[in-house]
């Protein structure tokens, strides 16, 4: 195996453990004292430098895709309330992490995405007619921590992306 990254099998076994702070907490320390030895001193920096990376990065991007194309990159703010992305027309949508894990994928049709199609019988609100009021959305959905909701416009959609933290 390559000592460079002999921490990860450590980290792996850890994780399978029904206590896993307490078995994390031994894995820390069984990396450190592998670590003293010098052909696992360099695996030892890459653990330290994964973990330094690791508690820098808060909350991950998420990146809206259509078919194979990024056309958004949220960066995540506790301070926002809903992020909002605009000019969603017809077609597929994913929305995953940076890191590679998909989230969510479905197509978006006209019927969601145009307030013509989406709600015939009720006319379209002006912005001074709203006073307020939240738009009502079309489609919404809950992916564990994050809500997602479809609005639909006269030319196309908006996508609102809400993170519950």
């Amino acid at each position: 195996m390559n000592k460079d990254l002999y921490f990860i099998p450590i980290l792996c076994r850890a994780f399978d453990e029904p206590d896993r702070v307490a078995a994390l907490g031994s894995a820390f320390a069984e990396i450190e004292r592998l670590g003293q030895f010098k052909n696992y001193r360099r695996g030892l920096w890459q653990f330290r430098r994964f973990m330094k990376e690791a508690l820098t990065r808060t909350l991950p991007e998420l990146l809206l895709e259509k078919g194979r194309s990024v056309i958004a990159r949220i960066v995540p703010d506790q301070t926002v309330h809903e992020m909002v992305i605009t000019g969603i027309t017809p077609g597929t949508y994913s929305l995953r992490l940076d890191t590679g894990r998909l989230l969510w994928t479905a197509g978006l049709a006209a019927k969601d995405l145009f307030w013509a199609q989406a709600f015939p019988a009720t006319p379209l609100r002006l912005a001074a007619d709203s006073h307020g009021t939240r738009q009502p959305c079309s489609r919404e959905l809950q992916l564990g921590q994050l809500l997602l909701r479809v609005y639909p416009g006269l030319e196309g959609g908006t996508l609102g992306i809400r993170i519950n933290a």
